[in-house]
């Protein structure tokens, strides 16, 4: 080494990359850190399988084993010190919007507004026709006709559930 010089780190070690993806879409990870002599990069996932070496971690074509916690671990050669951080990556059915994938509330509310006028539909249309004497389903008690219609929609993290006469 020349006078004057110094070896430092590896220190603040970064990864940047998407923390969700599509299945099929490309995952691109890249890792940095603060090291004099610039460090060396390994990568691994779920801590016990090497994926790979070098800043950046690329693969094409994810699948859902690809979900996990991605480890890069910087090494500086003349220190020998290593220093390391994690990014939890999950891989997503293709089209789940949000998080916690599945409908949005909007279409929740959508849904049940449209089975509501459905059902409401369908028990003015037996109320008309019954009142004709075209129709003579359902249970007769005390002289009225009850119809009763449930339906249950669920969405993570959401279920509704409702009964309509």
């Amino acid at each position: 080494m020349t006078p004057g010089s110094f070896t430092d780190g590896p220190e603040k070690v970064k990864i940047k990359g998407q923390e969700a993806v599509e299945f099929g879409q490309q995952i691109h990870l890249s890792c940095s850190a603060e090291s004099v002599p610039d460090c060396t990069y390994t990568w691994t996932l779920n801590g016990t399988d090497e994926i790979g070496t070098g800043a950046s971690f690329i693969k094409e074509n994810s699948t859902y084993e690809d979900s996990g916690i991605y480890t890069c671990t910087a090494w500086n050669s003349i220190t020998k010190e290593t220093n390391k951080t994690d990014l939890e990556l999950s891989v997503k059915a293709s089209g789940s919007s949000g998080e916690e994938g599945g409908l949005s509330i909007g279409a929740i509310v959508g849904i049940a507004v449209s089975a509501f006028v459905v059902a409401v539909g369908i028990g003015i249309s037996v109320f008309v026709l019954k009142k004709k004497g075209f129709y003579s389903g359902g249970t007769i008690e005390r002289g009225l006709v009850h119809f009763v219609s449930c339906m249950v929609i669920k969405s993570q993290p959401y279920s509704i559930t409702m009964c309509f006469l």
